[in-house]
């Protein structure tokens, strides 16, 4: 069964890869893009990962999780990350901390360069 390309207005370069992020590393794993996603982080020469997005108890968490095990420093802006449940946000960034080896910190003191 093929596969569904990518989303309208998706930049590729000639090889295929996307060249813009726009999409979410979780979905890049869904759609069966996760090699994609991995040359693409090759190519910038990728060390250090800066993770926001919903829902930090999931897709955050594994996207932190995939990440830690490909060696990447994980950084989690904590003001831009939020869950259903306050609850489950704690115990997600705790988590992210103690196991993911994540620098958890506020937006503001992120270095993005």
């Amino acid at each position: 069964m093929p596969q569904p390309g990518p989303e309208p207005g998706t930049i590729l370069n000639e090889s295929g890869v996307p060249t813009t992020p726009r999409q979410a590393a979780t979905v890049l794993v869904v759609r069966g893009g996760a090699d994609r996603l991995e040359v693409l982080l090759a190519q910038l020469r990728a060390k250090r990962l800066v993770l926001a997005g919903l829902t930090a108890d999931n897709c955050v968490l594994f996207t932190a999780n995939d990440a830690h095990l490909r060696g990447f420093e994980i950084v989690v802006a904590s003001d831009c990350v939020a869950s259903i449940k306050p609850a489950d946000r704690a115990r997600a960034l705790k988590h992210m901390a103690a196991v993911d080896k994540a620098s958890i910190r506020a937006s503001a003191a992120v270095r993005w360069a």
